[in-house]
């Protein structure tokens, strides 16, 4: 199953950052500590699905610690 058939493209930092509900800021924050985000042109893009396995993640990696 193609990653575009389970997860909702975001194009741009306003909807990347509505959905993960944080400000301009922080996004670039996360962008710096690896955020799974790219740049096209003078656009931000990334899909849903990476963005919540990406944090899912980081959730386990902490309950480790």
């Amino acid at each position: 199953m193609c990653i575009r058939d389970r997860s909702k493209a975001l194009i741009g930092l306003r909807s990347i950052c509505d959905y993960l509900q944080v400000s301009r800021k922080v996004f670039y924050d996360l962008v710096d500590k690896g955020l799974p985000v790219k740049r096209l042109g003078n656009r931000w893009v990334s899909h849903t699905e990476v963005l919540d396995k990406y944090f899912e993640k980081a959730v386990e990696v902490e309950k480790e610690t």
